[in-house]
Formats: C-alpha cells, structure tokens, sequence
C-alpha cells in the first residue's frame, strides 16, 4: 500500500507544480524596486560629482589659560576641543551667533566638529555650575 501513496503524494505534488507555472506564465508580476518605481523604466543615476576639497583645523583650547585668538579660512572644517578643570558648558556665541552648547567635565574636553563657510567671529566661553562664564578663546573666520 506505501508504494500507491508515494505515487499518488508525487502525482499530486507534480500536478501543483505544473498547475503554479501554469500560473506564472500567463500571469507574470511586475518587479519593482524599494520605493515602488518600475525597475524597468529606471535609468541608472548619474554619479555625483567629486566634494571640493577643505581644509581641516584642530584647534585646542583650555579654560583657565591665557584666552587667545585663532583664525581659520572660510570653507575649513574645524574639530574645536576645549579643556576645562571642572564640569560646565562650553559655548560658541558671538557675531557668527552659532549658539552652540556642549557639555565638558575634568578630563573630558568639549568637542565641536563644524565646517565654516562664511566670514564671521565668536568667543568661546566656559560656564562652571554657579558661575559666570569666562572667554577661553576667539575663532575668526577670514581670508
């Protein structure tokens, strides 16, 4: 009696198989890609054309040291870290009016990674908890 079973489990098997493509040659789906545009009509996207150079900077300040000036050309990416001896905030205001916050501690410096584009000038400050803030430093950004 297996022997019927098994051939009749496999005809069946066969008869779905076939019934399926069947199905899928008179019926074919369309292929689209993620977002759903034919992948057909799709032509291949033009490549983007090389960044233009810059120039990097890094720039150290530390709270409690003499405040200095430095000065940067415009289109240079700047990494501005600044040192403080105690926990407070870091920021960057002045005539460019970034506004940028960043939190300092001991041994963890506040890091501001920009790309400055425009002519412009601003202090940075260190605020210690309870505390005015004090100048550590000056960015100009000119030619």
């Amino acid at each position: 009696m297996t022997g019927v079973h098994l051939r009749r489990a496999l005809l069946l098997f066969a008869i779905v198989l076939g019934v399926s493509a069947l199905i899928a040659a008179l019926f074919p789906v369309e292929r689209r890609d993620r977002r759903g545009a034919d992948s057909s009509s799709q032509k291949p996207a033009a490549p983007l054309p090389p960044p233009p150079p810059t120039r990097a900077k890094a720039i150290r300040f530390e709270a409690g040291a003499k405040p200095h000036t430095e000065t940067v050309e415009p289109g240079t990416r700047l990494l501005l870290k600044v040192a403080v001896p105690k926990a407070g905030e870091v920021t960057l205001q002045g005539k460019g009016a970034l506004g940028e916050v960043a939190a300092a501690e001991a041994g963890t410096p506040a890091v501001f990674d920009l790309f400055l584009e425009q002519p412009q000038s601003f202090d940075v400050t260190y605020t210690q908890s309870g505390a005015e803030a004090t100048r550590v430093g000056t960015i100009t950004v000119a030619r």
